[in-house]
């Protein structure tokens, strides 16, 4: 048995009991043995007494408290105090490297994928995923409500009524080439003005020519068909005068681009990254112990160089050599080693000195003996690399949002932007991909395009359609695709957004009839008929019983009125399961509908309290007042002398009762309301209803724009275009828009129509064929001209 000697004992207590005497070499700077010196190592620091060191007197900042929140900026974040985000104009200082044009991502990190190939490598570390969703704020995109149906591009006004239309053919482009390669949209301005035409700098677009670097092309359209070739002549003929004159011009395609729309492709997003610029740098160390400290420290990020963390090797040796010269040599690293032990620091930023790298390692007890950079290849600091990276996308055209993804790792710095039209986002991928950058030290400049699709859907629904979600999230990882899910995106917290973005144009189309498949559900089915009773359309009992049915399976049924269907989500042994159920109450609850049309007259008796009289008379759950259909009714479900009975209250209005609705209750089915929602016009509806509603104008081509139906149908207020948008489902709001669209052309007919051609779908400009007439007039003319040498 090993035993202690009492001297040993006595001088362990003393150093538990006793305290360490402060060192003296550490106070001069001079201490060589670091951490394993016996003696105390103390500094001075302000206000915390003795024992602590520097880097521990400064307290740990979440650096996300360093980035403006994009939602503070917008006054809508619902995070308040608890957002991770600056909630200021100004963020806090002590940040070297602040996001300037557009604000940070997403304070709780998106649900999505982690495993892409190395391809799109670029792609996953731009999205910054994660497994968790995110909790009510989704990415901005200004949605500026105009969508593109059979070829023509369309702008919606309150009430999703169509309040413009416009056809390619009612414009005419033009690409001017061999222009100079600092040209601007104004010059192009100024050269058409002196070819007689006024155009807005605006309507130009001017971006690098891809077949010569050192000259531009101009983009410019406008809103007349004869334009560009009246540009096209006139410029080749001031060409044969001035033959000095370089830029030439051609006709060009006038796609007018995709529209962002919600549950349709996207593809205006573009990520871009590229190296960053950084240098080595050299800390040479006389004692082995030193070294490895400090390298253990930069590694686990205790020491940073202006706020980065760094890469560093382990220490490397070699025995100091005098040449005879009257210095040192160490072999292959006498160049950078002065002393015996060396660390390599790299990913140093490229603006960084020395004063940076020795001001990183705070304590006094960790300098190194000697310091020596390798300075980068151009001094650039992330600002100026960011804005100038922006301007090249710029140049080719207008951006929505612009966000400089700021990331301490990695080796390359990345950003996100997303252009106002689709065209110009491809061809900022065209023109700049691979595109070696002057500024950034030649260094090659990465874009690639972004596809996307994402769904507004019922924060009830996503949670029932999870686990299908979740099993199809491996198949679209392998196709490197994204899913990111946003809960509770709006006010009341009762809808979720799922986005799926990749590169891959196919295997998101691919990916997206899976998911509108899941978002179907499965339609409660009698047989090869639809399971509906009319008593579910009403919030009555055979509603209340629906609603029971959900609970005890843990499923979801959404009513359909307007297609007289039921759609389940959940499992498929729970689906089943409520689908017998279902089968039972409606066989329970059969009893024969009979509906009364409502003549004009009635329907003003009947919402200002005679429906109410039907209801008091037959009794809860036997009456059911549409106002949305046309003609207005009301269905009774009950006996034949339930039926005579609402006839004979109908006709002599006997039982009228004047009365103001209840502050909860529907608009449209006069009971209180189930998922209550309020319009600006402070009238109140199901949200099934108002959905309803919405989609009953798609029958009507005279119910646009559509108006709110409170106040006994009096109230008129028309909807606003943002408030149809925010209580109704993506694809609700979707197909109220066609239905606009296809109702705008119907109602026009001598403006607008349909393409003849079997499966076109294409609409056209009736008087078209006049405009083309005079342009190819003025074509023809011209050419006579020119042979007659006029």
């Amino acid at each position: 048995m090993h035993t202690i000697s009492a001297e040993r004992t006595s001088s362990l207590v003393r150093e538990q009991v006793a305290p360490k005497l402060a060192c003296v070499f550490f106070k001069k700077g001079r201490c060589k043995n670091g951490e394993n010196c016996k003696f105390l190592h103390e500094e001075a620091t302000e206000g915390l007494g003795t024992g602590f060191a520097l880097q521990d007197a400064t307290p740990t900042k979440d650096s996300r408290r360093l980035v403006p929140c994009r939602f503070y900026a917008q006054r809508r974040c619902q995070l308040g105090n608890d957002c991770k985000y600056a909630h200021s104009d100004l963020v806090e200082e002590g940040n070297d490297h602040t996001t300037t044009s557009m604000p940070h991502a997403q304070g709780k990190p998106p649900l999505g994928n982690a495993n892409f190939s190395s391809h799109s490598k670029l792609f996953q570390e731009a999205t910054n995923i994660t497994n968790q969703d995110c909790q009510g704020q989704e990415e901005p995109e200004c949605d500026n409500l105009v969508r593109k149906f059979g070829g023509a591009t369309i702008h919606f006004g309150p009430g999703a009524e169509i309040s413009e239309v416009s056809l390619e053919s009612d414009f005419s482009a033009v690409r001017i080439m061999d222009l100079p390669f600092n040209g601007t949209p104004e010059h192009v301005a100024a050269l058409l003005k002196s070819l007689d035409f006024d155009i807005d700098a605006n309507c130009i677009k001017v971006s690098p020519s891809a077949d010569c670097h050192d000259t531009s092309n101009a983009f410019v359209k406008v809103e007349d068909p004869s334009f560009a070739g009246r540009v096209c002549r006139q410029l080749a003929a001031r060409r044969l005068e001035d033959p000095n004159l370089k830029p030439r011009a051609a006709i060009c395609n006038t796609s007018l681009g995709k529209s962002s729309t919600t549950s349709r492709v996207d593809s205006k997003k573009v990520y871009c990254s590229w190296h960053k610029i950084t240098q080595m740098v050299w800390l040479n160390f006389g004692v082995e112990s030193v070294a490895k400290r400090v390298s253990t420290k930069f590694n686990t990020s205790r020491y940073k160089i202006l706020g980065r963390q760094v890469k560093c090797s382990e220490p490397e040796f070699s025995e100091p050599k005098y040449s005879g010269r009257g210095s040192f040599r160490l072999g292959l690293m006498a160049k950078h080693n002065k002393q015996a032990w060396t660390l390599r620091l790299h990913d140093v930023h490229g603006t960084a000195k020395e004063e940076d790298v020795l001001g990183s390692i705070t304590a006094d007890y960790d300098k190194p003996r000697h310091v020596e950079m390798r300075r980068a290849s151009c001094q650039v600091d992330d600002e100026t690399a960011y804005s100038t990276v922006k301007s090249l996308l710029t140049k080719i055209g207008p951006l929505e949002w612009w966000e400089n993804t700021t990331q301490a790792t990695g080796k390359r710095m990345k950003a996100k932007a997303r252009f106002q039209d689709e065209q110009d986002a491809r061809e900022a991928v065209k023109g700049l991909n691979m595109t070696s950058i002057p500024t950034l030290g030649n260094r090659n400049l990465t874009v690639s395009l972004v596809h996307g699709v994402k769904y507004k859907i019922a924060t009830s629904m996503y949670d029932a359609i999870r686990g299908q979600i979740e099993l199809e999230r491996f198949v679209w990882e392998n196709d490197h695709l994204n899913l990111v899910v946003y809960r509770n995106t709006d006010v009341s917290k009762r809808f979720s957004v799922l986005k799926i973005e990749g590169e891959s144009l196919d295997a998101l189309l691919k990916a997206k009839k899976t998911l509108e498949q899941i978002l179907q559900g499965t339609i409660a089915m009698e047989g090869k008929e639809p399971l509906w009773s009319q008593s579910l359309a009403r919030n009555g009992p055979s509603f209340q019983k629906l609603k029971t049915i959900e609970k005890d399976l843990s499923v979801v049924i959404s009513r359909n009125v307007r297609l007289s269907r039921l759609h389940m989500y959940g499992s498929l042994e729970c689906c089943k399961e409520a689908e017998e159920r279902i089968r039972v109450l409606i066989a329970s609850e059969s009893p024969a509908i009979r509906t009364i049309e409502l003549p004009p007259q009635k329907v003003s008796w009947a919402v200002t309290g005679g429906f109410r009289s039907i209801i008091g008379a037959l009794g809860e759950g036997k009456a059911i007042l549409d106002i949305v259909s046309k003609p207005k009714t009301i269905r009774i479900s009950g006996t034949k002398q339930d039926y005579e009975k609402a006839l004979s209250l109908i006709a002599d209005q006997a039982s009228f009762q004047e009365g103001s609705s209840g502050n909860n209750e529907c608009a449209v089915c006069y009971t209180e309301a189930e998922n209550r929602i309020q319009t600006f016009c402070s009238h109140v509806y199901c949200l099934d209803c108002f959905e309803n509603l919405c989609s009953a104008a798609a029958s009507d081509e005279r119910a646009f724009p559509l108006r709110c139906c409170g106040e006994a149908a009096t109230c008129n207020t028309v909807f606003p275009l943002q408030e149809l948008k925010e209580y109704l489902s993506s694809a609700a709001f979707e197909d109220l828009l066609e239905s606009s669209f296809v109702a705008h052309i119907r109602q026009h007919p001598e403006t607008f129509r349909y393409c003849p051609s079997p499966d076109c779908g294409f609409v056209y400009r009736t008087a078209i064929s006049a405009l083309r007439n005079t342009y190819l007039l003025g074509v023809y003319e011209d050419v006579w001209e020119r042979r007659a040498g006029i």
